[in-house]
C-alpha cells in the first residue's frame, strides 16, 4: 500500500470488515497476535460488514466501544497519540478534552488532556497557557493532586499525560454531594 493510499484509508470510514482490519493494523490498535486471529478466525466467519467486526472486537475486549465507534467513523487515526492509545473520553474542560488512555510502553492506564483544536485556531496564546499549566502542575507534588507523566504535542496540538484516577471528577463530586468540608 502506498503512503497516499494509507492516508486515504485512515480518514475514510471503512466499507468492509477487511478494510477495517487494515485500518486497525496501520493505526496499531490491535496487537499482532490479535490481528492474526482477526484475519484467520474472525473475518472468515463474518459477512463483510465492518460493524460486525467492531462488535466481535468489543465482545473480546480488544477494542472499547468508543474505539469501535471512532474506527467506523473513519477516525481511528485519532485514537493513537504517541505511545498512548485513547480508550474513551472521561471529561471536558474549558481548554481541553480528557481521555482515558493506555500507555503501551509501561502497560498502564493514564489520562490525556488534549487542547481543543478550536481553541488553538481562535486563540494564539492558548497553546502557551496550556503549556504553562502543564509546567505548573508538574512542579506540584501532593497526594491529592494528580501527577503529570508527560507533555508533548501532536501535529501542533499540545497534550498532557496525567496519572489516571478512577472515579468521578471534582466537579461531578461537588454537584452530587455538595461542597467538600475542609
Amino acid at each position: 500500500m502506498t503512503e497516499s493510499e494509507i492516508d486515504c484509508l485512515l480518514v475514510t470510514p471503512p466499507t468492509t470488515d477487511r478494510e477495517l482490519a487494515d485500518i486497525l493494523q496501520v493505526v496499531g490498535l490491535l496487537r499482532p497476535v490479535q490481528l492474526a486471529k482477526v484475519r484467520s478466525e474472525i473475518l472468515p466467519a463474518l459477512s463483510g460488514d465492518p460493524q460486525e467486526l467492531t462488535y466481535a472486537l468489543v465482545q473480546r475486549d480488544w477494542l472499547t466501544s468508543y474505539q469501535a465507534e471512532m474506527a467506523l467513523l473513519g477516525r481511528a487515526h485519532e485514537l493513537v497519540i504517541g505511545g498512548y492509545q485513547i480508550l474513551a473520553p472521561i471529561g471536558s474542560g474549558g481548554m481541553g478534552q480528557v481521555y482515558k488512555a493506555w500507555q503501551k510502553r509501561l502497560n498502564r492506564s493514564v489520562a490525556i488532556k488534549v487542547i481543543k483544536e478550536e481553541i488553538i485556531r481562535n486563540s494564539p496564546r492558548a497553546q502557551g497557557r496550556f503549556k504553562r499549566e502543564a509546567m505548573a502542575v508538574a512542579r506540584l507534588s501532593h497526594p491529592n493532586i494528580v501527577s503529570i507523566f508527560d507533555a508533548d504535542d501532536r501535529n501542533g496540538a499540545p497534550f498532557i499525560v496525567l496519572e489516571y484516577v478512577n472515579g468521578p471528577d471534582l466537579e461531578r463530586l461537588v454537584r452530587e454531594w455538595g461542597p467538600l468540608s475542609g
